[in-house]
């Protein structure tokens, strides 16, 4: 970003929309401008349910409000090693690293489970956090120790 940094990610998918079950096909391609000790090429899928939950009554010296906040939960996060720790020299040609993520049958009931009680928890869950959503993304990472880490996201829709 602005240039910062010792490189860059681009993140290239079969594509954008997916159900659960089947495999996200892609290309990461890493242009490294400066010589970097890293200590991995890594790519994640990442499943983040935002929800609006009710913080309580607020009460001071002038009207009591209702305070609610969003509260975020990592519902899945499958992490793939590309490449591993080593020096990564400057190159005028990128680093085009292929990538295969299946995304997994369950994912989109994983937090409560497929038995009855599971299913009555994820439904009162669900009102009780009315108005949530999951953001799905793909996360690239040049991981640098002690400097600035090289980071791209492409966000992917999921839905059953």
């Amino acid at each position: 970003m602005f240039g910062l940094g010792p490189g860059k990610i681009e993140i290239k998918v079969n594509k954008t929309d997916f159900k659960p079950g089947e495999t996200i096909e892609g290309t990461l391609t890493l242009i490294v401008k400066k010589q970097v000790k890293a200590r991995a090429v890594k790519i994640a899928l990442i499943g983040e349910r935002r929800s609006m939950v009710s913080g309580g009554i607020q009460m001071g010296s002038g009207p009591s409000t209702m305070h609610n906040r969003s509260k975020t939960y990592r519902i899945c996060n499958i992490v793939q090693e590309l490449d591993g720790e080593k020096e990564y020299p400057a190159t005028q040609l990128p680093n085009v690293y292929p990538f295969k993520i299946k995304i997994p049958e369950d994912v989109m009931g994983k937090e409560y489970g497929n038995d009855g009680a599971g299913q009555i928890l994820g439904a009162m869950q669900a009102f009780k956090n009315f108005g949530s959503r999951t953001i799905w993304f793909l996360h690239a990472k040049l991981d640098v120790p002690m400097g600035m880490d090289v980071n791209k996201n492409l966000k992917l829709n999921i839905t059953k």
